[in-house]
């Protein structure tokens, strides 16, 4: 009975000791996962920041003005160009709106 009893309890020990073993492992392998996804993200909040800054550097006004006047022959517009203009065009008026008492006659 006390070989049986030494046996059993010697396997059990074993196979803690190999549990614990698995689930050293395991936690291990989870470790190096996370740190390279830890590094995956710095890296992309690295190239985030650059293309925030670009963008700050290509939307800026001053950049933008540049590139209009390198590109386009545009001139600048003074507010006595633009009414001239629109009255220039002669753009009539829309029609007035039809009183809801014509509308109900003509249908019917």
């Amino acid at each position: 009975m006390r070989v049986f009893l030494s046996t059993v309890f010697l396997l059990s020990v074993f196979a803690a000791v190999l549990a614990v073993n698995m689930l050293g492992n395991e936690i291990n392998d989870r470790q190096a996962q996370l740190a390279k996804l830890q590094d995956h993200i710095t890296d992309q909040r690295d190239a985030m920041r650059v293309l925030q800054a670009d963008w700050a550097l290509l939307t800026s006004p001053q950049h933008l003005q540049k590139l209009v006047t390198q590109h386009l022959n545009l001139v600048a517009v003074h507010a006595q160009t633009v009414g001239g203009t629109v009255a220039a065009l002669h753009v009539p008026l829309p029609p007035p709106a039809l009183p809801r008492t014509m509308i109900a006659l003509s249908d019917g």
